[in-house]
């Protein structure tokens, strides 16, 4: 009944109008119109949180998804309206985002719950509490992951990226990390700044049972002068280097094998795809009992990369629902017009931070100035070129420097150079691509732009 009723109302002309008019919200908010004349009525506010509550029912990912966008689109206006605060306290409890349900804490938004949806909260905060960690909960899709995950031999998944999959992995790791005997585990990342990257974190979100069994986080593939006695290894590699920790054949076992980015053993004209088949091959044949992980961003066919090993296909899991919502802007500079779009058409104005803006500078100091931004470019010589010009546009600013950044400023000078650029960046607020010896510094940064 209920899945029946939301896909009604996703169709429903009321409540497509209701779900645009509740996007030209945000859009003249994220764009400064203070003079803006759309506003929901008390009517229309009711009936679009009760129509977020109905979606929020539903086991359907795209209703879920719309339920927790309606109450992103309108907490800028309505976070201190009783009836908004109780409705978005209710849905973001059922959606069980439980990330969601601490920023509206954050925002003062102390409303109680229906007695049946407290209830159900606590239930999923007992259920769902990620194991050996405190206040960490799954969200439902998360959850529902982790248990398919930790009940199969070889598994493959898919999902957006800000479904936290990495997060996950780690949160099995933690799991497989209590095994009794110790087993050695690897995970196959497609590029060596991800290795950085993930190493850090399991050194950082792990640091407890790593030591408390006795782990190493390793990132190359000799361990042949690393003390061996009671000492348990995670391995972050690349393919070449898992092939030439496999050369080794004094090297210790494999018991488990995570894939992560596992959609690029698809990818046609990557030389490095062959290269990665062979590492996981090599692995299997070395180690029969190995159990197989495969890790996706969102493919409509996760399964392939089981049936590629000659696993169960069955196997697999996928899924669109996230806990983050995503608003796309096309900012035309020349017309001096800004396209938003939307599910169903597009929402067309002309800010008056657009239509003053003579460079795109000048519109990233006037929309992101208090905020913390990333901006990409198409290159690094264009992502310095275009740092420096706003570097330069912005020097008469004064910007407060943290003393991790100030820290990293000195380290920047001393390993690379007294006159590196990018310490004079940070000093503005700007942080810029970078070499991989001060990438892994950075990318635990915010940086605000001035």
């Amino acid at each position: 009944m209920i899945e029946r009723l939301a896909n009604d109302v996703l169709q429903d002309e009321y409540f497509i109008s209701l779900n645009n008019k509740a996007a030209k919200l945000l859009a003249n908010n994220l764009f400064s119109e203070n003079g803006r004349s759309i506003k929901l009525t008390e009517k229309e506010l009711n009936d679009t949180l009760r129509f977020a509550d109905i979606l929020s029912n539903s086991k359907n990912p795209e209703a879920r998804n719309k339920a927790y966008q309606l109450i992103t689109l309108l907490n800028e206006d309505y976070k201190a309206h009783p009836y908004y605060q109780t409705f978005s306290h209710s849905v973001l409890a059922k959606l069980g985002n439980f990330p969601g349900i601490e920023f509206l804490k954050n925002e003062n938004n102390s409303s109680e719950l229906p007695f049946d949806r407290e209830v159900e909260k606590k239930v999923k905060e007992f259920i769902q509490a990620v194991p050996d960690t405190e206040n960490l909960i799954f969200t439902d899709s998360q959850f529902e992951l982790y248990k398919k995950i930790s009940g199969s031999k070889h598994f493959s998944f898919s999902g957006p990226t800000s479904m936290g999959k990495s997060f996950i992995i780690k949160s099995f790791i933690r799991k497989v990390i209590g095994n009794k005997p110790p087993e050695n585990i690897v995970i196959m990342v497609p590029t060596r700044a991800l290795i950085n990257q993930f190493s850090i974190d399991l050194n950082k979100e792990l640091k407890d049972v790593l030591e408390h069994y006795n782990y190493t986080v390793i990132t190359n593939s000799n361990v042949s002068e690393l003390p061996s006695a009671e000492q348990h290894y995670i391995f972050v590699l690349t393919p070449e280097r898992l092939l030439s920790y496999l050369s080794q054949k004094k090297n210790p076992s494999i018991a488990y094998l995570f894939i992560d980015e596992a959609h690029k053993l698809a990818a046609e004209k990557d030389s490095r795809a062959v290269t990665a088949y062979s590492a996981i091959s090599k692995v299997l044949r070395r180690n029969p009992n190995l159990n197989l992980y495969f890790s996706s961003p969102n493919v409509s066919n996760p399964e392939v990369f089981l049936k590629l090993f000659k696993k169960d296909e069955k196997q697999f899991f996928r899924t669109i629902e996230t806990p983050v919502s995503q608003n796309l802007f096309f900012i035309d500079l020349v017309e001096k017009k800004v396209t938003h779009y939307l599910d169903n058409g597009n929402y067309l104005f002309e800010p008056s931070i657009v239509t003053q803006s003579e460079t795109i500078y000048d519109l990233l100091s006037g929309i992101g100035g208090k905020e913390s931004n990333i901006v990409y470019c198409s290159s690094r010589f264009d992502a310095v070129d275009k740092a420096a010009k706003l570097f330069e546009q912005n020097q008469d600013k004064k910007v407060e420097v943290s003393k991790n950044v100030k820290k990293v400023i000195r380290q920047i000078r001393a390993y690379i150079h007294k006159d590196y650029y990018l310490g004079e960046f940070l000093n503005g607020g700007i942080g810029v691509s970078t070499p991989p010896s001060t990438y892994c510094h950075l990318d635990f940064l915010s940086l605000a732009l001035p």
